[in-house]
């Protein structure tokens, strides 16, 4: 076979069959490795191809998995899931897996989202802001008697003491 004729080939063979690009996760809310106070009870994927399948798995840091709805959006490419929480949930990371099926072409993808959960990851502020006030309080009380009680016995340290005599034989 001559080389033209096996280029020519390859070309058609090309050509022949149709080139699809990869799905891929082009929107997470949350994202992955997010930080939050409370296990998201939805989360928002955006594909960049149609979605023919998806199927999902969303864990609990103690490896339960919990109930999922799925709601696609009507541009076919993003959808909602909508997980049943507990009341209390536990801290930890949870784990979401997904994997999709394209609807032209049949790629398939697949990925996780870690999510960590702390319920008292922060600062207490009107902790804080008691801890403030009580400290610039007792600053005021401790001034207000050092003042007092340097008026009462006399002291001022800004004035030079007075002479009681100047000297008798002077």
């Amino acid at each position: 076979m001559k080389p033209a004729f096996a280029l020519l080939l390859v070309a058609l063979a090309l050509l022949a069959s149709p080139a699809y690009a990869q799905i891929e996760l082009t929107e997470a809310d949350p994202r992955d490795g997010a930080r939050l106070e409370a296990p998201p009870g939805t989360i928002h994927l955006c594909f960049s191809e149609l979605i023919s399948t998806f199927r999902p798995s969303y864990q609990k840091p103690d490896g339960q998995g919990l109930t999922l709805q799925i709601s696609f959006q009507p541009d076919g490419q993003c959808l909602d899931i909508l997980a049943t929480l507990p009341e209390e949930p536990p801290e930890g990371e949870y784990t979401f897996t997904w994997q999709v099926t394209a609807a032209g072409g049949g790629e398939e993808e697949s990925g996780t989202l870690r999510f960590h959960v702390e319920t008292n990851g922060g600062p207490d502020i009107l902790l804080i802001a008691l801890i403030t006030t009580a400290s610039m309080g007792g600053a005021a009380v401790l001034l207000t008697f050092g003042y007092l009680l340097r008026r009462r016995i006399g002291f001022e340290p800004h004035r030079l003491p007075e002479d009681k005599e100047e000297g008798a034989g002077h």
